[in-house]
């Protein structure tokens, strides 16, 4: 669980804090305030990937840095991320973060499914992390493909090759034969 977000010189403020209350937590604000950016920015803290790629303004006195902790049932992870404008890219500490599975809604109407799990055995740096899947548009039906492999057939396919059995037991139904 994200417990706390610090932000400095990245996004529309050149600090900003953000406590997250247990559970559910409302953002609101005016249009351009930063309420996509914080979201944008949680997703980063939970998977380390970035929904776009994000490149800040670099001041050399003062580097971007995102400060984050996460809490599981096994650990306490405090992390801090700074932007290498050299490297042009975020460095992390070489410290994974938990495993967790992360799926996030985005206002596209596609979503994003992050889950660290699947990169068991793939010795992840901070260099190396895989995107997340991102499902647009008509993936959920027509199947979704990341470097050339399958990630998910979609319903039409399971559909077809029969595997509606599957599907309707998602929704405890009954096959209708």
């Amino acid at each position: 669980m994200l417990e706390w977000l610090r932000l400095e010189n990245i996004g529309p403020a050149p600090e900003f804090e953000l406590d997250f209350a247990p559970r559910v937590n409302l953002i609101t604000g005016d249009n351009g305030l930063g309420k996509s950016f914080l979201l944008d920015v949680a997703w980063f803290a939970v998977t380390g990937t970035w929904r776009d790629p994000v490149r800040p303004r670099v001041n050399q006195s003062n580097l971007p840095t995102v400060a984050f902790h996460l809490r599981s049932s096994k650990s306490e992870i405090p992390i801090k991320c700074i932007f290498s404008g050299k490297e042009q890219r975020w460095v992390f500490p070489e410290k994974e973060n938990s495993n967790c599975l992360v799926i996030g809604l985005q206002i596209d109407t596609c979503f994003s499914i992050w889950d660290s799990l699947r990169n068991n055995g793939n010795a992840i740096t901070a260099t190396s992390r895989p995107e997340s899947y991102v499902f647009r548009n008509n993936a959920i039906w027509d199947g979704l493909e990341y470097n050339q492999a399958t990630v998910s057939n979609g319903f039409i396919q399971d559909w077809q090759t029969g595997n509606v059995r599957t599907v309707l037991h998602l929704n405890n139904s009954k096959p209708p034969y």
